[in-house]
Parts: structure tokens; sequence; C-alpha cells
């Protein structure tokens, strides 16, 4: 049941229903974005014609994450999931970004239908129930041009995309991002947090990351939540992960933006979702790197070894795997809609 909201279909959508039932749907593609921890944080409210975007306070992770940029970033994924399927059941749109200050309410997004369906079988959606986390080895294969351009096409005037296939950048950036990642899980109120999120290859939670999804055996996973709690994981795979980045990792890409504040965050995750998207589409494994960005002034190294001012916000490894990766679980559009 935790895995059923993957299942959606596009061609199930309520030609002939309400249009809260079609709001409804839409909102069934805005879940399977991805989130920090996998922790969903949003609450959606449907009034008339449009959908609004809520932080759930009770799934955001306030001890990690206390002024709140992972989870907009993770309600920016959500955000563009249900753009693109807007746009394929040909409804336009027009976003509010935080409509009321002071409160949870983050985006509001009003739609109205157009008569003629695109029906596109090239279209975005159907890359968005095929998206998963890899992160496993990649192959030395190199990433396609048509992909980049499509990457580097998605920069706008507030965001830029910046792909990294150099290998002495690699390198670089993988030291920061691990060094990152181990200073981020020395701290006990972190590993606590994220110790609640991890799950055991056989969880019936819809929240949270089975062991699966970090290359954990069933056994192993059976305990992982209750080893990382105590322990630094990091330092322990330190050598590992060195070498998953450095030697298994084709390109890295950023997404960077001019500021650094709540409306840049939930934009910069539009942009990210929308690449992680057509990596999707071009069969191109995926997987985030938080810890450079999201921990203490490591993103001024990171800017550093990029010769950019811009902030980075959003940061994954991409490349060929031969391994098919897992979805992880979900909660139902029912369950967090008002």
């Amino acid at each position: 049941e935790n895995y059923l909201p993957w299942s959606i279909k596009v061609g199930d959508f309520p030609e002939s229903g309400s249009l809260e039932a079609q709001l409804k749907f839409l909102l069934g593609f805005a879940i399977l974005a991805p989130s920090g921890h996998n922790s969903q944080p949003w609450g959606f409210k449907i009034k008339n014609n449009s959908i609004e975007f809520w932080i759930n306070k009770d799934r955001a992770l306030g001890k990690s994450d206390p002024e709140g940029r992972q989870t907009l970033i993770s309600l920016g994924c959500a955000l563009e999931n249900l753009l693109i399927a807007a746009d394929y059941y040909s409804y336009k749109t027009e976003i509010k970004y935080f409509p009321e200050n002071g409160t949870n309410f983050a985006v509001s997004a009003s739609f109205q239908k157009f008569v003629v369906a695109k029906n596109n079988p090239n279209h975005l959606i159907f890359s968005i129930p095929k998206r998963v986390s890899n992160r496993g080895k990649y192959t030395n294969q190199a990433i396609s041009e048509k992909f980049l351009e499509e990457a580097m096409g998605v920069s706008n005037d507030e965001i830029e995309v910046i792909t990294v296939t150099e290998k002495s950048k690699i390198f670089s950036l993988s030291d920061i991002t691990n060094q990152a990642q181990i200073e981020v899980m020395d701290r006990d109120f972190f590993r606590e947090e994220l110790s609640h999120y991890i799950e055991s290859n056989f969880t019936k939670s819809k929240t949270g990351m089975p062991g699966f999804t970090l290359g954990l055996p069933s056994l192993v996973s059976l305990f992982a939540s209750k080893l990382i709690k105590k322990v630094n994981i990091s330092r322990m795979t330190a050598k590992k992960d060195d070498v998953l980045l450095k030697k298994f990792t084709t390109a890295l890409f950023l997404v960077s933006a001019k500021n650094d504040d709540k409306y840049s965050w939930v934009k910069t995750c539009q942009v990210f979702e929308k690449i992680w998207l057509l990596a999707t589409q071009n069969g191109i494994s995926f997987a985030a790197l938080a810890a450079g960005v999201q921990v203490d002034n490591y993103y001024k190294k990171i800017q550093e070894v990029l010769g950019t001012s811009l902030r980075p916000l959003a940061f994954s490894r991409v490349g060929y795997s031969k391994k098919v990766a897992r979805h992880s679980p979900r909660l139902s559009v029912s369950e967090v809609t008002k």
C-alpha cells in the first residue's frame, strides 16, 4: 500500500469529472516529488479552482533544517511536478508565491482548463512516476549531449544550471561533499532526526527511506536506524564514498540562485526537479547530494571551485547505471489534502 501512489496512470485522468476530482488527480503527480529524508513535508488544500501548498510542520525537518530551506526546496519539486501535469492536461496556471507572509502557506496555484489536450507522448509527465534516486555506481559512459543541452536550457534570469564533467572539478567537489557529510553526521541531533526516517527494507511506513534506497541489504536494514543514531556512519564509509563520487560519477549538476531566500529555494527546486525528470526521460540516473550546499559554509568552497558568486542550492550526481533503483514509499493524495 505504501508504494501504490507510484502506479498512477496518465490515461486515468477524470476528463468528465468535477474540477475538484481533476485537481486531486493532478496532485497524484505532485506527491511523487523528492524531499529531504523522504519526509514529504507538504499539505494541500483545494479551494475552488486553486491548489494551496502548505508546509506540514509535523513532517518538516525541524532540527536539521531550522530555516526551512530543505522544506521549501521539497515543495518546489512538488510544485514543478504539478505544473508539468497541468500542462499535459492543457491547464493554464497562475502561481502566487507566499501569498500570506508569516504563515505556513507557501504557494497558491490556480487553474483554467483549455479545450484541446496536448497528448504529447514525449511529455515530461511520463517521467514523473519513473523518477527514482539511484545512489549506486554509474558507468563511465559520457552523458549525452542532448540531455546536457536540455538541462542547461532550463536556466533562467534567476536560476543558473552548472554542469561539471571535468575530472579535477569533480574530485574537488567530491572532497567538499564528503567533508560536509562527515561533519553533519557528527552532530547528535542530526543523526537522531535522521534515524526516524531510516526504515527497514520491509517497512510499511509511508514516509522515510527503506534501507534498499541507501544500498543496504535486508538484514542490515533491520538495525540501521539504531546504528545511525549512535554512530557517524559517514566516517566509516568515507573511503567508499570517495571512490563512489570520484570513480563512479560521470557528471555533477548544481543549480544556483542569485539570492538565498525562501522564494529562491522554491524556484531553484522547480528547475532541479525538471532536470531530474529530463534525466529520467533520457535514461540517466540521478542522486541528490544535499550536504555540500546545506551544511554551514561549505557552499562557499563550491563557489570557489566553480568560480561563481551565485548561491548553490541544489546539487546532484548523474550518470548511467546498470542497476535499476527502487521507489521510496509515499503518502496518498487523500492523506495530505484537506
